[in-house]
């Protein structure tokens, strides 16, 4: 508003880091009155003031304040998991750097789909990006995706940043197919074996005696694998198959004999 002790009308205009932003020639004395820039303003900080001139040419100017426009919301940046990755420990820190240009960070939240629900959870800042622990075994194992929901001071909210990854905190199982004190007269027998897993493929392999025998790095999920063990001397062997899947959890075979 503006006070004039002789004119009841004034010519108001508004100015926006000095440039005019629209005019009012019909501004009463001591009545609050609206303006509204006639051109978009870009997104920054700016300073404002008004200017009005009574019906007798005096100018009168108010102080001049500040304002902020921003209008975009925030830049995020998925740090962890990477795309695709196999989780398997007890905690995982979902991490992701968030930045805005103008006015700053008021939450982050990541969204985690779960079967049919979603498990949510609040981020807080280290001082360079944004984390949140959370316990794997609250996920079901599968596939899943994060949403990272972004919002700046003034709810400008990003919620466009995805990640899949997958949980498996299961250990494959792992059985030997051939009987148990199998008789071979060869020095170089061949075990038949299979995993069952989350995982398509394993790296399997037999131990014969203790020590490694053969290995196999892509065994086939529930699928029965022949695989030819290293040169054994006569006689009586013990072996077991380790297979360890793309979690890097480790299943182990009972333990079998056989006779050479």
């Amino acid at each position: 508003n503006f006070t004039d002790t002789i004119s009841q009308n004034s010519t108001c205009t508004l100015y926006l880091n000095g440039s005019a932003y629209g005019t009012n020639a019909t501004v009463q004395n001591s009545t609050n009155t609206m303006m509204y820039p006639n051109a978009t303003i870009t997104n920054g900080n700016k300073t404002w003031q008004v200017n009005c001139t009574d019906l007798g040419s005096n100018l009168g100017a108010s102080s001049t304040r500040a304002l902020t426009v921003d209008t975009i919301a925030p830049a995020v940046s998925i740090n962890t998991p990477a795309s695709g990755a196999n989780l398997s420990t007890v905690t995982h820190v979902f991490n992701a750097t968030v930045t805005d240009a103008t006015i700053g960070i008021q939450t982050v939240r990541f969204s985690i789909t779960n079967g049919t629900g979603t498990v949510n959870l609040t981020a807080s800042n280290d001082g360079t990006s944004w984390n949140a622990s959370l316990a794997l075994s609250t996920l079901s194992e599968g596939a899943h995706t994060m949403t990272v929901l972004a919002n700046d001071t003034l709810g400008n909210l990003n919620n466009t940043v995805t990640r899949t990854f997958n949980v498996d905190y299961s250990n494959p199982v792992v059985s030997i197919i051939t009987a148990n004190n199998s008789n071979f007269s060869t020095t170089t027998p061949t075990i038949s074996f299979n995993f069952t897993n989350a995982f398509a493929t394993a790296n399997c392999s037999v131990y014969a005696d203790g020590s490694l025998s053969a290995t196999n790095s892509s065994t086939l999920n529930a699928t029965s694998t022949s695989i030819i063990l290293g040169t054994l001397a006569q006689g009586s062997h013990s072996y077991y198959v380790n297979c360890t899947d793309g979690s890097s959890n480790i299943g182990t075979s009972a333990t079998n004999n056989l006779t050479v």
